[in-house]
């Protein structure tokens, strides 16, 4: 039976079934788009015993709910933070900002979070009021601050806690241990180990020298199309034929029953049928599709400067 994750949560690139900020009525948001890549993360994290639920709207479909300890074990970032507002995209998408006012768990400067939300939750935020907020966090090439989104579907007002809610219902529907008040929440969340920090499959380094060194794969690739449009982010999965290997000698087709063609996210802006060299890395072990490795790893082969000296130091490695 194949199996989805409900985890209003993720996205942007992960599951994107988000919840989504209000100001003081709630406001109709778009539904979601589905990043299977982000799919398939969740579900390899997913807790063996999640509770599965049938889906009316599809019989050969479970949606798996975490529960709240569970939530926690796969947040790497937790803190308190209060509601500062939020803006509407051109994608319709609703950037929520929060500033943080007391970390509980993970090594992050930012001293505002922002997450990104497609739906409405069970709770509606109020600006100036304090909240708990249980993250993912999603880092990126091209996002042009990391965003964050929230496991579980989890509303946790501070001054309110007993108002607290998880898929809608009370948060102790879904949580093995009582928390009579934040004070013990707090200390559970601090003695709790945070899960391990996820390597990252691209590098901001602009040096070729790193780039080369951190790139799995360096491909000359003529652009034939366009995969997937990118909505809110400055990228597109493109489709591209491989001409030759400058490092590495194999990749994954995008879509190998169909033809042999490589699926590579990269920078808006490039022309079909145009070759380009490319320094990528695959998306993680199980994926059919690369990304850009770095801020400058798409070269157009009129820049014969560039690409002599990604050659010379590829060569020399």
């Amino acid at each position: 039976m194949r199996k989805t994750i409900l985890l209003i949560s993720i996205c942007l690139g992960i599951l994107l079934l988000f919840t989504a900020c209000a100001k003081e009525a709630p406001t109709p948001a778009p539904e979601a788009s589905i990043n299977p890549a982000e799919v398939a993360a969740l579900d390899a994290a997913l807790p063996s015993n999640a509770p599965a639920i049938d889906n009316p709207l599809s019989p050969d479909i479970q949606t798996y709910y975490i529960n709240f300890l569970d939530a926690i074990d796969l947040s790497p970032i937790i803190f308190v933070g209060e509601y500062m507002g939020y803006e509407m995209t051109d994608m319709g998408v609703f950037d929520c900002s929060f500033k943080v006012k007391e970390v509980w768990r993970g090594d992050f400067t930012e001293e505002v979070i922002h997450y990104v939300s497609y739906e409405l939750g069970g709770g509606t935020y109020l600006e100036g009021q304090d909240y708990v907020l249980i993250m993912q966090r999603h880092e990126s090439l091209f996002y042009e601050y990391p965003h964050h989104t929230i496991i579980g579907d989890m509303f946790i007002p501070v001054e309110n806690f007993s108002n607290s809610l998880m898929h809608g219902q009370p948060l102790s529907n879904h949580s093995d241990e009582v928390f009579e008040d934040i004070s013990s929440l707090r200390e559970w969340v601090l003695n709790a180990e945070p899960p391990e920090e996820k390597a990252k499959n691209f590098t901001w380094a602009t040096d070729f020298p790193t780039v080369v060194k951190e790139a799995e794969l360096i491909l000359e690739v003529t652009i034939t199309g366009i995969s997937i449009e990118g909505t809110h982010k400055a990228s597109n999965v493109y489709l591209g034929e491989v001409l030759a290997f400058v490092k590495g000698d194999t990749y994954v087709p995008f879509d190998p029953e169909t033809s042999n063609e490589i699926g590579i996210t990269l920078n808006k802006g490039l022309e079909i049928g145009e070759t380009y060299l490319v320094l990528v890395n695959r998306v993680d072990a199980t994926a059919c599709f690369y990304i850009q490795s770095s801020p400058v790893s798409v070269i157009p082969l009129s820049e014969t400067e560039t690409i002599e000296e990604i050659y010379a130091l590829v060569a020399s490695n």
